[in-house]
């Protein structure tokens, strides 16, 4: 939610329409916003927001919430990870517990958007410690082909709380094709029957 809130308190957002019910409004900062860049709706998952931070003008930015890791899920990123290879604790190099997907509508729009987040870091309380770019990687360190920009960033509450978190930026293309894959991926990767479900 720090994610949208930031990109919609910024000087080149609007005011978002009023959520449906309460229960599922965020804590949306309208007090920096300027109608006459941007809107905002939400549709299913996705909250869809026009944002004019971009160098060809606005442009429609998708954002997907992911659900919280599960602790099984983290269980299992934790034995794939050999205590000689990586810093102690191990659970220490688990960096997507909270994750969401930023989509956007071009490959330059990934680009910016990511530029925008590392210039905001101050503003939007989302410092990143970590830019993962897997466009520049081989093939053969690219999971199944799919490619996009993962920006990992640490939170700091008010009351001094930190959690890490990512922001994967996709290309809407390759994030249709990441989406008919996923399926496939959740095979890969299963023990059991039940795990696919």
């Amino acid at each position: 939610m720090q994610v949208i809130n930031s990109l919609l308190s910024t000087r080149d957002v609007s005011q978002p329409s009023t959520p449906s019910s309460t229960a599922d409004a965020p804590n949306w900062k309208y007090h920096h916003m300027h109608p006459r860049n941007a809107s905002f709706t939400q549709q299913n998952s996705a909250v869809n927001i026009d944002l004019n931070i971009f160098d060809d003008g606005p442009a429609k930015l998708e954002i997907y919430f992911a659900p919280v890791k599960t602790l099984v899920r983290m269980r299992e990123k934790l034995h794939k990870y050999d205590s000689t290879q990586f810093a102690w604790p191990i659970s220490g190099n688990i960096l997507d517990p909270v994750r969401l997907s930023i989509v956007c509508s071009s490959p330059m729009h990934v680009v910016q958007t990511v530029r925008w987040l590392i210039d905001n870091q101050h503003s939007t309380q989302l410092k990143v410690c970590r830019v993962k770019n897997k466009f520049r990687l081989s093939d053969a360190d690219v999971e199944d082909g799919y490619r996009d920009i993962s920006l990992n960033v640490i939170h700091t509450a008010p009351n001094g709380l930190k959690i890490v978190g990512e922001i994967q930026v996709h290309d809407r293309r390759l994030h249709m094709l990441k989406l008919k894959m996923h399926l496939l991926y959740k095979i890969k990767r299963a023990n059991s029957p039940a795990a696919i479900v």
